[in-house]
């Protein structure tokens, strides 16, 4: 029996009659009743009650939706013009610089595409954002293994605005290929609107490009190659790539040699239309002849720039000439040559129109280097006339000072010599404007100094650098500056005033420094070699690295 605290206990033995048994059970039949009756009243006051309070819930939603329209109309973001809220996704959209394959555009516009209705809208209609496509494989391997029909979604919404690709595939997985296939099939559909192609990886991952007919791509104004040294064996010695021989519009071509063959063999690239070039070989382990490029550039007669950075490996004949009649700047890596191995690239050269010279010497000693420079000075009609000059020395020491070289260029304005290790001072001497000799360099108005870190060989102090600056420059008025020393500036016009010096890497005294801060019209830097990091971008060798 069930027990109860608020009845008392049953202590002893019950004997019932059959009436008694009948009555308690019609009891029991009657308080279960009872108990269910109020169990279906309970039932019925909480589906009321639930009725009622979802009802005030969804009046509650409503009205805070309505309270977040009205605060969103009230928001500057929703207030600004459609046009300048397409201008901040293009920026947010942007890496801040130049785009790469792993940047993770994809990402970045889809997540604005998803904020709101209103967003997406604007985003769908803002066709720059859809006109870059950047993927690496190493970086964005989930994007091939799921349906790619995507990047054909993607490409339409840049409505017919110029499509720029950055495709980095470096390995070739035969589990991705056919997503990668089948992704740029989708890509070679917008062919017409590609301006910008940057191809870096495997060969084979790239063949629905590859195998295009020419004229395939009449829009294309710029092409960079980078292909992986250890598929080029198989793939290139029996492969004519004609897709981009007939661009009308390509201008500009980056390539990025590997070791075996060189691209410019199986590539057909319209040379005599293009203004800038870039080639990047290996220092020493490229395993073919530089001859391929003799030819190449033979047909480069509109080219205006030119960096190049040629092989160690094998030398050029001195009978070769290689005329770039409408050359401009010149950017060209020096490194010493075998015995009999011929000369450098650089005494190949006839650019009479040359006004801007960048080498980068590694390895190589003065008197091969004296060599080259006579050569491109001899076959330049108007050398004489190059404006600005900057040589980075790499990996060695100079046996003897740049005076000669230098004096080959008289008109020179700007002249920079960056990681210099050897002692300038004889340089600046000559470079001193004084009546009892010819000065050289009379024409410089710009000269960059950048010393070797404490780490490496740090050449002695430039204590002539403030003999030459003083030489060349105009006291302000009311210094106790040597002013007969100055006034040669002033009387001999064939010496030009100095604008600016940059010193890196050597911190000059203070009364140096004192004394230059006397003249007028003089811009002076003068800072440790780790401040000259803004500067990484310009500096020669870094952009071979």
């Amino acid at each position: 029996m069930a027990y109860y605290p608020s009845q008392p206990p049953i202590e002893e033995r019950i004997w019932l009659a059959s009436d008694d048994i009948s009555s308690l059970q019609s009891r029991i039949s009657a308080g279960e009743r009872y108990m269910e009756d109020l169990e279906e009243q309970m039932e019925r006051l909480k589906s009321t009650y639930d009725a009622q309070i979802s009802e005030l819930t969804r009046r509650k939603n409503a009205k805070a939706i309505e309270v977040a329209s009205i605060k969103n109309l009230l928001s500057p973001i929703c207030r600004i013009p459609v046009e300048v809220l397409s201008k901040i996704f293009e920026l947010s959209c942007s890496p801040g610089h130049e785009f790469y394959p792993s940047y993770n555009i994809v990402r970045h516009t889809f997540v604005i595409s998803k904020v709101c209705l209103s967003w997406r809208k604007t985003a769908h209609a803002t066709p720059k954002i859809w006109s870059r496509l950047c993927l690496s494989l190493p970086e964005h391997s989930r994007a091939l293994t799921r349906n790619v029909v995507w990047v054909r979604e993607w490409l339409s919404r840049s409505r017919g605005v110029p499509i720029e690709l950055y495709l980095n595939f470096p390995e070739l997985y035969q589990t991705l290929l056919d997503g990668m296939s089948q992704l740029l099939e989708y890509v070679v559909g917008f062919r017409h609107q590609i301006q910008f192609i940057q191809l870096s990886g495997h060969p084979t991952c790239f063949r629905p490009i590859f195998d295009l007919p020419a004229s395939s791509l009449p829009s294309l104004e710029v092409a960079i190659f980078q292909m992986s040294m250890e598929s080029l064996d198989n793939f290139l010695p029996n492969t004519q790539i004609r897709a981009f021989s007939d661009a009308p519009k390509l201008y500009r071509a980056e390539i990025l040699e590997p070791v075996s063959a060189s691209m410019l063999g199986p590539l057909s690239l319209p040379a005599e239309q293009l203004v800038s070039l870039k080639i990047d070989t290996s220092p020493t382990l490229v395993l073919f002849s530089p001859f391929v490029y003799v030819g190449f550039l033979q047909r480069c007669k509109n080219l205006v720039s030119l960096q190049i950075k040629p092989s160690s490996a094998f030398g050029f004949s001195s009978t070769v000439s290689i005329t770039l009649p409408s050359l401009r700047s010149l950017q060209i890596t020096c490194h010493p040559l075998p015995m009999t191995q011929g000369v450098g690239l650089l005494h190949c050269l006839d650019v009479p129109l040359l006004q801007d010279l960048t080498l980068s010497l590694y390895g190589i000693d003065t008197q091969d280097f004296s060599r080259d420079i006579t050569g491109l000075r001899s076959h330049c009609v108007s050398a004489s006339q190059l404006a600005s000059l900057t040589i980075t020395i790499g990996w060695m020491r100079l046996s003897a000072d740049l005076t000669s070289v230098l004096a080959l260029f008289p008109a020179l304005s700007s002249l920079r010599i960056w990681r210099i290790g050897f002692d300038v001072n004889p340089l600046l001497r000559t470079m001193t404007h004084s009546r009892d000799h010819p000065v050289l360099l009379p024409k410089i108005l710009d000269l960059e100094l950048s010393f070797n870190p404490p780490s490496a060989n740090k050449p002695p102090y430039p204590f002539e650098l403030v003999s030459m600056i003083l030489s060349r420059s105009w006291p302000r008025t009311g210094t106790q500056c040597n002013a007969d020393t100055n006034s040669h500036a002033v009387e001999d016009v064939g010496v030009r005033k100095l604008h600016r010096i940059q010193v890196y890497g050597h911190i000059l005294e203070q009364a140096d420094q004192e004394r230059i801060a006397e003249f007028t019209g003089l811009t002076f830097r003068n800072a440790a070699l780790e401040d000259q990091n803004l500067k990484k971008m310009t500096d020669p060798y870094n952009m071979y690295t």
